[in-house]
């Protein structure tokens, strides 16, 4: 299966190059999986990413506050089947999404044809535990994704 699953990655990443893919920012779900925020942190963040309380432990108030920056949907999904559901909705042209592996694999898989642009969790502490991901290439993705939104806001906000 994991043959399959890098081939679905593959063919994802050729279909993006090849068909640059751009919508309205509030089209967009950044869908994040519920492992990247901290296990000791007293607020489950499934769902909406709005009750990250900003402790700071994760990765999580970082993300929040790039969603609320660029205008695009966040979700935090406990598993596949929620994401799939949540990114299936009518109102979500484009997906940014952030998991491993097998799980995008599946997602990409569950949602064609919207567009997916696939971002890799890592995990320093083993799978599903406090992973972790640049927030660097989550915010260069999403501006591949909805550049000319982007820089009408960053004009409105000089």
């Amino acid at each position: 299966m994991r043959i399959l699953d890098d081939l679905c990655l593959l063919l994802n990443r050729w279909r993006n190059a090849l068909f640059h893919f751009r919508c309205p920012a509030e089209n967009v779900l950044l869908l994040l999986p519920h492992c990247l925020q901290n296990r000791s942190c007293e607020v489950r963040l499934a769902g909406e990413i709005t009750r990250c309380q900003g402790c700071g432990r994760c990765k999580m108030v970082k993300l929040k506050a790039l969603a609320e920056r660029t205008g695009v949907q966040c979700y935090v999904a406990t598993g596949g089947r929620e994401a799939c559901a949540r990114a299936r909705r009518p109102d979500v042209r484009a997906i940014l999404a952030v998991a491993c592996k097998r799980e995008l694999a599946e997602g990409i898989r569950g949602t064609f044809p919207k567009r997916v642009v696939a971002v890799y969790n890592k995990w320093p502490n083993g799978p599903c535990k406090d992973t972790d991901v640049d927030v660097g290439e989550v915010e260069a993705a999403l501006a591949s994704m909805i550049e000319d939104h982007l820089r009408a806001r960053g004009k409105q906000d000089r």
